[in-house]
């Protein structure tokens, strides 16, 4: 795979990189939800909250929404234009290979296993490269949440988000 991702152009890792830190993006907005939530149940639960900021934490939590889900189909259409950029340039390669062909190494091969070759790989590399892009954001996620359900709270349950109350949270959350 490594000698695979040293034929990728120099184009192609910049929109790798842009998809990578678009993803990055994402995680910084999914992340802050749980924070408006915590504002939202304290504005609801205090008593004399004024309704306007009850609206506007909600109008933020719905913007911080939007912007997360137009930097996942911005990220998608990256990853998509960086794997068909790179499979493009992997079929490029092995037709100019099989056309370099002698007489002798055709008859080597059937006919099937080069049509094979040139389409069902390259074509699962490519749902590779645009699938690993895109799942970045999950594996970061994942690994924030594995950290913060080993905390133990204040109380001593499981990480509660209550970073003023809570300096385990404090820490994980930081």
């Amino acid at each position: 795979m490594f000698e695979l991702l040293k034929k990728m152009k120099r184009k192609e890792w910049l929109t790798a990189g842009l998809c990578a830190i678009l993803v990055l993006g994402q995680i910084y907005f999914d992340l802050r939800l749980p924070d408006y939530m915590s504002d939202l149940t304290v504005l609801i639960k205090t008593p004399g909250s004024a309704m306007s900021d009850i609206w506007q934490t909600g109008l933020e939590m719905l913007g911080c929404t939007l912007a997360s889900a137009l930097l996942a189909v911005i990220c998608g259409y990256l990853a998509a234009q960086t794997a068909a950029g790179f499979s493009y340039t992997i079929r490029e390669k092995v037709f100019n290979q099989v056309a370099d062909f002698g007489q002798y190494e055709m008859q080597q091969f059937s006919v099937p296993s080069l049509i094979n070759r040139t389409t069902n790989d390259i074509t699962q590399i490519q749902m590779l490269v645009a699938m690993g892009l895109q799942i970045m954001k999950l594996d970061a996620v994942c690994y924030h949440r594995r950290l913060c359900r080993g905390a133990a709270c204040h109380d001593g349950n499981r990480h509660c988000g209550d970073r003023a109350a809570c300096p385990p949270c404090a820490e994980i959350d930081g």
